[in-house]
Order: C-alpha cells, then sequence, then structure tokens
C-alpha cells in the first residue's frame, strides 16, 4: 500500500510540473508584446507622442491623449516589422519632432508638417548606409520594442505605459 502511494505521489508531481509549464506557455503566448498605448514624453513633459499598437497597426498622436484623436496623428501599417527592427525614433525639436518607424506604411496622416515629421527609413550617410546618428542626440531618443525600453537608456525621453 505505501508502494503504490510513493508511486501516486510522484505521478502528482509531474502533475504539477506539466500544470506549471501549461500555465507558463498560456501566459508567454497569450499575452500582447506590445503596450496598448503609452506615452513619449521629453524629460521635462512639455512635449507628448501617445503610441496606441492595434494589431498590425500603430498609431502615433501629438500630446497625451486616451483615444485616438479626429485630428494630429498618423496610421502606421506596421504587419512588416521584425521584432529586432522594431522602433520609434524620435527627435525633439521645439514645438515638434522628427519621427521614424522603419519598414512600416503610411497609411493617413493629419499631422501638422511644419512641426512634426515623419518617415519610414532612417536617413542616409555619405557611404549610403542607413544611420541612427540622428537620433543618438541630445535631444533624441529610440524605442525599442524588442528590449521595451529606451537605447541608449539614457535616451531624451520617459515613457509611460
Amino acid at each position: 500500500m505505501v508502494l503504490i502511494f510513493k508511486n501516486l505521489s510522484g505521478i502528482e508531481n509531474n502533475m504539477k510540473k506539466i500544470s506549471l509549464f501549461i500555465v507558463f506557455i498560456i501566459i508567454t503566448t497569450g499575452c500582447a508584446r506590445y503596450p496598448k498605448r503609452m506615452y513619449i514624453y521629453t524629460p521635462n513633459k512639455d512635449q507628448c507622442i501617445t503610441v496606441f499598437n492595434l494589431k498590425d497597426y500603430r498609431y502615433l498622436c501629438v500630446g497625451k491623449v486616451k483615444r485616438i484623436p479626429e485630428s494630429n496623428y498618423i496610421k502606421l501599417d506596421v504587419s512588416n516589422r521584425t521584432d529586432l527592427s522594431d522602433g520609434i525614433y524620435i527627435l525633439w525639436k521645439n514645438n515638434g519632432w522628427d519621427v521614424v518607424v522603419i519598414k512600416s506604411a503610411l497609411l493617413e496622416s493629419k499631422l501638422d508638417t511644419t512641426c512634426y515629421k515623419f518617415s519610414n527609413k532612417l536617413p542616409i550617410d555619405e557611404k549610403g548606409f542607413s544611420t541612427e546618428e540622428k537620433f543618438r542626440q541630445d535631444s533624441a531618443a529610440i524605442f525599442d520594442y524588442y528590449l521595451m525600453r529606451l537605447t541608449p537608456q539614457n535616451g531624451f525621453a520617459v515613457i509611460e505605459y
């Protein structure tokens, strides 16, 4: 009788391990990789970009907003992104910004283009290669979706989810 209970306790331990593994798989694959809404501010919070991530679409809105506004936003198709190449490159300017989201397609723009600039390609250097140099300045930041943080860590921005 004792031998049967010892075998059952081994089965119970295995069932616990299997159950934990299943829960782990569900949590890691069932959760959204990207936050639905996040705010990217200048360090003094005088400018803000609200980012909405909705499956294959991304909205970048001027200012802090709770929902997609009627104006002052761009709608992007980001279905061609890869985890390693997904990011938002920001260069803050006086009362505006330059933003790059590579491998995106601009679907709709309702931005004031005198203040806000958008591109889906990084600038090209003198050798003909894409360069992040413009976005490594003191007034710039890069949000890396793969790492879910600013790169470098001392980027000129504050992130809130």
